[in-house]
């Protein structure tokens, strides 16, 4: 039955999608074509751009064949990457490193980005002391013991070891978010505020990971003096907090643009511009903080017409009334305050939650079609089986395993002060364990550093290299299991919400699943949504 199921998928999604494929084939080759006749030998076959678009094909076709058999598409595209690495032939040779550090830094952003649009200020506000500690506690004690046994397993010295607990400990957004999304879309969980504590812890257990990071890694990788070393970390997270906070404020002036195209560009592009500033000078930390703080104050400045309540003065600025004062002198002055608010009144702007909703979606189309494709295919390129070895490849998957088992009893006990049910707390703390996005961005960060510096000696280079094959490994043992894990249980662990309750929260799931869900399905988002609703 089973077999019939996925041959009646095959069928229709070639039904339904092979005259787009054949047109998306013609353009692409019509595009190839273009690049070879003005770039010549640049574009040739194995060179720089050749492999980089091989990489983006392959992990595309790869996706869509996953995604038909109901896998993961990252992984499909992770798989696409490592066969074009492991294929005899060398067909990769191409591969400029600078090139992949850019894919790596352009997906930081948007990974970061699309949590901070996702992010429910207000119903975060409401599980308080919960949110906190979930996002905290279960992330940092697996981050703990994964660099704890880096020493023993691979000789790490402890703060690089550190570092790679911080990489290996981050969830992945990508799967956590958008399965539990459509598991709310259905009506299971959102009574009890499941969704919005898997959302939130998330995003916050991913800003944990990357500051933990920072700090680690500026230690390990540490230039200058002792004191510096220790106060890199802090210093990231100042500049990152002030640099999101205040170019998210910055874009509160939608006055300046008066197009909603327009500021959802300055958003993304600022995101990414910002990204690339901060590592540039190596400040990882302070990037992903920017690029997360960024969309959540620009989004709750348009929802909520800021700065406009705060320039409210007490006599409008066209009142004949702040002439007047020239005139009679009984008239009070207005204060200082009351002053700077109307010569301020000019920066007055009026809601536009429809920018955030604008924004969320194209930045999924371009996480879904190039960004995520480059980032998981290149990441995949990493894993060359003639180097790994057995001993490695155990002895990653050992730590994988113990840091996923940490935090599952870890979380477990968080949640005790929750009003959850004990399945929904299993549920829950299993839940986060998947691992993706974070692992791709960052887990080349070390061979990057010890790569780049002449002095760095081959045992540096090997620490490197096993690094980012558990960062790869992680990928591979969790991020399937992660989603069978989401789709399968939830509906047998989550409570379901009476059907006339959950429809509205229905309807505005569907938005959200179909921005931050990065498969390209032929049937819609909002097709599939709604024919649940009408289920319910």
């Amino acid at each position: 039955e089973m077999f019939s199921k996925i041959i009646q998928r095959i069928k229709k999604e070639i039904s339904s999608n092979f005259k787009v494929w054949c047109v998306n084939l013609l353009l692409l080759g019509v595009a190839y074509g273009l690049l070879i006749a003005v770039l010549g030998s640049d574009a040739l076959p194995f060179s720089a751009l050749f492999t980089l678009l091989l990489i983006w094909i392959s992990a595309l076709v790869f996706g869509i064949i996953f995604r038909i058999f109901t896998l993961p598409q990252l992984l499909g595209q992770l798989v696409a990457g490592i066969l074009l690495r492991n294929i005899p032939g060398d067909i990769l040779r191409g591969l400029r490193p600078s090139w992949v550090v850019a894919v790596r830094n352009l997906a930081l952003s948007f990974v970061l980005m699309r949590a901070g649009l996702g992010a429910d200020v207000r119903e975060a506000q409401k599980l308080g002391l919960l949110a906190i500690l979930f996002s905290f506690i279960p992330g940092l004690c697996e981050a703990i013991v994964v660099g704890l046994l880096g020493q023993p397993f691979f000789g790490f010295p402890w703060a690089l070891s550190l570092t790679n607990g911080f990489i290996v400990a981050a969830a992945s957004a990508a799967v956590v978010v958008v399965e539990i999304l459509e598991l709310r879309s259905a009506g299971f969980g959102e009574s009890q505020g499941i969704p919005t504590l898997l959302i939130v812890s998330a995003l916050g257990d991913i800003l944990i990971a990357i500051s933990g990071y920072t700090l680690t890694s500026g230690i390990a990788f540490g230039t200058g003096s002792l004191v510096w070393n220790i106060l890199f970390g802090p210093v990231n997270v100042i500049a990152g907090v002030a640099a999101g906070i205040v170019s998210g404020a910055l874009l509160w002036i939608t006055s300046f643009a008066s197009s909603k195209w327009k500021m959802c560009s300055f958003l993304i592009l600022g995101n990414v511009a910002c990204v690339f500033a901060f590592q540039e000078i190596r400040f990882t930390g302070a990037a992903a903080l920017c690029a997360a703080l960024m969309p959540v104050v620009a989004v709750l400045g348009w929802n909520h017409a800021l700065p406009t309540p705060w320039l409210n003065p007490k006599q409008h600025p066209d009142n004949d009334l702040n002439m007047s004062n020239q005139i009679d002198p009984s008239i009070q002055k207005p204060s200082f305050t009351e002053t700077m608010k109307l010569k301020l009144w000019w920066l007055r702007t009026e809601e536009h939650p429809e920018y955030g909703v604008l924004a969320t979606k194209a930045a999924a189309l371009i996480w879904g079609i190039i960004i995520a494709p480059l980032l998981f295919g290149s990441i995949g390129t990493s894993l060359n089986f003639d180097v790994i070895t057995g001993a490695i490849f155990g002895k990653a998957v050992g730590i994988i395993a113990i840091g996923a088992i940490v935090r599952v009893l870890v979380g477990r006990l968080v949640l005790l002060i929750s009003p959850f049910k004990s399945s929904e707390r299993w549920f829950v703390a299993i839940s986060m364990t998947a691992k993706a996005t974070i692992q791709a961005a960052l887990g080349g960060g070390p061979l990057q550093f010890y790569s780049n510096r002449p002095e760095s000696t081959a045992e540096e280079l090997e620490w490197a290299n096993n690094i980012l094959t558990i960062s790869v490994l992680a990928i591979l043992v969790t991020a399937a299991p992660g989603t069978f894990f989401m789709r399968f249980f939830g509906p047998k662990w989550l409570s379901r919400d009476d059907p006339h309750d959950s429809l509205s929260s229905l309807e505005e799931s569907v938005c959200v699943v179909d921005s931050l869900n990065n498969s390209s399905a032929s049937e819609p988002r909002e097709v599939i949504c709604a024919a649940r609703a009408d289920h319910l």
